[in-house]
């Protein structure tokens, strides 16, 4: 499985596509810039907030503090659901493993960490 890390996101239609081929992505940037990135996905994604369909694709908008915690802090990420292949209860655990694998690398702006789920 491939999670792209971001941090502070520039490109929303990289983002999106991220989303769209795996399923997940992480987002290190301060919480109020994630929560317009949130919406901003949604929209990008064609996901109404007053749609009732419930067979409808969505979009999680979550948080996790990364151990060790005085290296990661906590970091943003989104689920969606219309390609991310597995429970979206089990994502914390990869997303955990993901911002660990950035951090060997140096946090660089972009990065795909390669996990075996």
């Amino acid at each position: 499985m491939k999670i792209p890390v971001f941090r502070t996101p520039r490109s929303m239609s990289m983002v999106a596509v991220d989303l769209m081929l795996h399923g997940i992505v992480v987002a290190d940037a301060m919480r109020p810039h994630n929560r317009l990135l949130a919406g901003e996905l949604r929209e990008e994604l064609g996901i109404k907030p007053d749609d009732t369909d419930d067979d409808r694709d969505f979009l999680l908008h979550l948080s996790c503090e990364v151990d060790p915690a005085g290296e990661y802090g906590w970091v943003d990420y989104y689920v969606y659901s219309g390609t991310f292949p597995m429970d979206p209860m089990r994502a914390k655990e990869l997303v955990c493993a993901a911002v660990r694998q950035w951090g060997t690398v140096g946090k660089p702006d972009y990065f795909v960490a390669k996990l075996n789920p």
